[in-house]
Formats: C-alpha cells, structure tokens, sequence
C-alpha cells in the first residue's frame, strides 16, 4: 500500500521532492530529500510534523544524523506558530486526494456507494487470486476486473509527477498570488546564488543510514552480513561509521566520528545468499514475509473455527485476509470528518467498516 512523502519549499509552496514507499520510514522520507536536494540544493531548515519516518534516527542524530552532517536545522513544531503546518496539512489533502482520484480504485466519500462496493468487490477477488498464485488466464472475469482497475507503481508515479507539475506550474495559488513556479523564480532572483549542492558521492552516501560498529580485527558486522578490509585491521576494537551502498549491500564506506573516510570494506562469507540484495529487494522481501506470517496466522484460525475451538467474525476475516496486496499496488484514500485523507491500511477497525 504506498504512501506518498511530499517535500515543499514553504515560501514558494513549490514542491521540490517526493517519494513512494509502503511505511512511512526515515528512508522515506530520506528518499524525497534526495530527490529536492539533487535538483534544489540543500535547504537551511526542515519543518516536519512527529511522524515516524521524521523522528528517524537516521534522519535526526545528532551525531550521525543526515541533519547534522549538512547542517540542516530540524524543527519538528513552532510554539504559538500554526502556520508551518497549516501549510502541510493543506498540500497533503489535496494532492494525495487527486492522486487517488485519478484511479478507479478511489474511495473517497464523493465517489458513488454502488460503484464503490463493485469495485472493491473486484479488488477482494483479485487480491485472492493473487494469493492463490493465479495467472491471468486462470482468473475469473470479477479476478480480472480488479486487476484491470489496479494501477501499477509505474502508473501510480507517472500519476503523482504529472499533479506535482501542474500543482507548481499550472495553478495559481491563493496565498501568494501566483503560481509556485513562478514565486520560486522571484524568490531565486534574490536568493538563488546561495544555494548549496552535494555531488553525486554526496547523494549516494546520505540514501542509506549510517550505523555505528566496533571493528574486530579488519572485521564489522551490520545486518547479519560481515564485512572485511586490510584498512580496518590497525582499528580494532574502535568505533568506526558503516555507509551502505544505495545499490548493493556488497560493501560498506566506512568513515571514522568525523566523517573521515577510512576504507570500503568488502562482504565477506556471511549466512545470507552469495547475490547481492538491492536494498529496495530487502524491504520488499521483509514485506512479503510478514505478508505471508499474518496468512499462515490466520489459516490456523480459520482451522481453529472449522473444528469448533474459535469464532471468528466473517467480515473481519474477509478483510485481514485481503488487507494487503502482494502482487501489484494500489492506493486507497478515503475522506475522514475533518476532510483529512488516509490511507485504507491505516484505518482502525470500526474506519475500515465506514470505509466500505
């Protein structure tokens, strides 16, 4: 279920940056940093709200932290100064909203109750059959109805760049009487020759988190993985900061407190398959194994029931059984009462019923 993470530049209200991903997540969040950065420059000030992905370690350490290593100053709230996240709250209700609108898989409370449920109804059956492991041609004409209405990630992106590019050159907007396009334009006029780029290496190294290991004999160990390096022998024993690789977890920068670089340390013999894992395959891989925990979970319920030890309630079942995609993505968005709009698997129990 991806979520999208937007990055705006506040007095312009230009997006800069953004990314999809399944949780919100400091790589997330990361992620649409890297993007604003390589194409912006580097901002002076971050203004988030508390969210998991911006309380990240990774992002605000005060040591290692992305913040910190470019000197970014994060404020997560101003005192008496709504105003920072009037402006986020404002952008994420409506272009998340048009996003989701834009497939037939919307269920916002303007879209028609009758439709709604046929689609979903099509949705549960293509879910099903993804889980059964159908092909196309082994589907039902319902099965195939919900994966015809089922957008890719590659639709679903070319769907979110096509509303930011009209959002930041097309539409005017009502606080500053133009369009963001045109107010950045003012605004670098003034300000532009300040701008602060990273290179190329300096992008790589900030997709991925820094973590701190202590070396033993040429050796780290990180992520059940051991790396190795001739360097790193005459540091054993101390303290040194792995940078993974954003494509390939088959070496580690290591730098030491300060951001020195000392070596790339090599993997090494490790209990993991001997083919580099994408970073991005990883996450994936950790999705589907719970993916498939939570579906053998609720096979033994469903057996529990068959032989009397349980009662489980039907619609409940119905829906923790497709409350996830596995094979192809989908966004859902629905209207809460104050107009906000989220996602379908964050929504409690007694939501998701007012969902349908």
């Amino acid at each position: 279920m991806p979520e999208i993470t937007l990055i705006i530049d506040a007095p312009s209200r230009y997006i800069v940056g953004y990314s999809l991903s399944y949780s919100e997540s400091g790589m997330a969040v990361l992620s649409a940093l890297r993007y604003a950065w390589a194409r912006h420059g580097v901002n002076a000030v971050h203004y988030s709200d508390n969210g998991r992905g911006e309380k990240n370690v990774m992002l605000s350490d005060e040591v290692v932290g992305v913040f910190a290593r470019l000197g970014i100053t994060h404020l997560t709230g101003i005192p008496g100064n709504p105003q920072g996240r009037g402006i986020i709250e404002r952008l994420m209700k409506e272009v998340p909203k048009r996003v989701a609108q834009s497939f037939e898989t919307y269920h916002g409370k303007d879209a028609d109750p009758d439709t709604v449920r046929k689609r979903l109804q099509a949705k549960i059956a293509h879910n099903k059959a993804n889980m059964d492991g159908k092909v196309t041609g082994e589907m039902t004409p319902l099965q195939r109805k919900g994966a015809e209405i089922t957008p890719t990630m590659s639709e679903l992106k070319m769907v979110v760049e096509a509303l930011i590019d009209e959002y930041n050159n097309v539409r005017k907007h009502s606080s500053i009487g133009m369009t963001p396009a045109q107010k950045r334009a003012e605004l670098d006029k003034k300000h532009g020759s300040e701008r602060v780029w990273l290179s190329e290496l300096d992008l790589r190294e900030l997709a991925v988190a820094v973590v701190e290991r202590t070396v033993s004999r040429g050796w780290v160990r990180h992520d059940n993985r051991f790396y190795f390096s001739q360097a790193l022998v005459d540091w054993h024993g101390k303290k040194v900061y792995l940078y993974a690789n954003d494509d390939s977890v088959a070496e580690m920068a290591v730098r030491d407190k300060d951001g020195v670089y000392i070596c790339t340390a090599i993997l090494e013999g490790n209990s993991t398959p001997a083919i580099p894992l994408d970073l991005l395959e990883q996450a994936d891989h950790r999705r589907l194994d719970r993916a498939i925990k939570r579906k053998e979970n609720q096979v033994k319920q469903l057996e529990q029931q068959r032989h009397g030890k349980a009662i489980i309630d039907a619609k409940e079942q119905l829906l923790e059984l497709t409350g996830e995609v596995i094979d192809g993505h989908w966004v859902e968005v629905k209207d809460d009462d104050d107009n906000g709009f989220e996602f379908y698997a964050e929504l409690d129990w007694d939501d998701r019923q007012k969902a349908i």
